[in-house]
C-alpha cells in the first residue's frame, strides 16, 4: 500500500496492520503457502508475516532485513539520505557499475520526475511503519517462525551492519546464514550468485 499507485495506506497505523494486510491479500487470491523472499524493510515485513501466520509461509528468505537494533551498530537511516548520497551507503563500491546503474535516472526528463515522486511516494510508506527505526519489538517473535529460512546478507553492507546477520540467524530455530560479496545491495551487485543461492533453497 501506498507503492507504485496502490491504495489504503491510509488504513493502516503500524507494521501488524500490513501484515495482516498482506495475508488477507493472500486469502483474497486464493493462495494458501508462499515462499517469501524480502530484503530490507520487505525482509521484516516477510518474517512479520511468518511469525505471525507460521502456517502461511513455506519457504523464508530474508536479505538484510530491518528489524534489530543495536546502538553500538546503527542501521542507517535511508529514509532521509539525499539520493545522490545513497550509492556510497548501499553498494561495496559506488563507483561500480551495479551502482551507477541503479543511480542513473530515466533519460527524458519528464520520466525523471515521475522517478523521483514515485522514490518519494515509497519512502514515505516505509517510513510511516518504521520510523522510529530502533526496534519494533520483531526479536519477540522470531521464534514464531516455523518455515525452513535464509538469511543473505553482503559482507560489506554498510546501510544494515552484518553484525544483525548472526543475530537473525540465532534468533530463528534452524536459520542457515550465506555472506555474499557486496553491500546493501548485494542483489544488484552480485546478482547471478543472490539468485542462485535464493533458488537452491526455495527449491528443496
Amino acid at each position: 500500500p501506498g507503492v507504485a499507485g496502490s491504495a489504503g495506506l491510509e488504513t493502516l497505523e503500524d507494521v501488524f496492520d500490513l501484515t495482516l494486510a498482506y495475508e488477507e491479500l493472500l486469502d483474497a487470491l486464493g493462495i494458501g503457502t508462499v515462499s517469501l523472499v524480502g530484503h530490507f524493510f520487505g525482509g521484516m515485513v516477510a518474517a512479520e508475516l511468518a511469525a505471525v501466520f507460521p502456517e502461511r509461509v513455506g519457504r523464508l528468505v530474508l536479505v538484510s532485513p530491518l528489524g534489530l537494533w543495536r546502538d553500538d551498530a546503527p542501521s542507517e537511516d535511508l529514509l532521509i539520505l539525499p539520493r545522490e548520497d545513497l550509492p556510497a551507503v548501499l553498494f561495496r563500491d559506488p563507483a561500480s557499475e551495479a551502482a551507477r546503474r541503479w543511480a542513473a535516472g530515466p533519460a527524458s526528463e519528464e520520466e525523471n520526475l515521475a522517478a523521483q515522486i514515485e522514490s518519494i511516494q515509497r519512502r514515505a510508506a516505509m517510513a510511516k511503519f518504521v520510523w522510529p527505526i530502533p526496534d519494533k519489538g520483531i526479536k519477540k517473535r522470531l521464534h514464531r517462525i516455523a518455515a525452513p529460512t535464509l538469511v543473505l546478507w553482503g559482507d560489506a553492507d554498510r546501510a544494515n551492519p552484518v553484525v544483525y546477520a548472526e543475530a537473525w540467524q540465532q534468533r530463528i530455530k534452524g536459520a542457515a546464514l550465506s555472506l555474499l560479496p557486496g553491500g546493501h545491495m548485494v542483489l544488484h551487485e552480485t546478482p547471478d550468485v543472490a539468485a542462485a543461492a535464493v533458488a537452491e533453497f526455495v527449491g528443496r
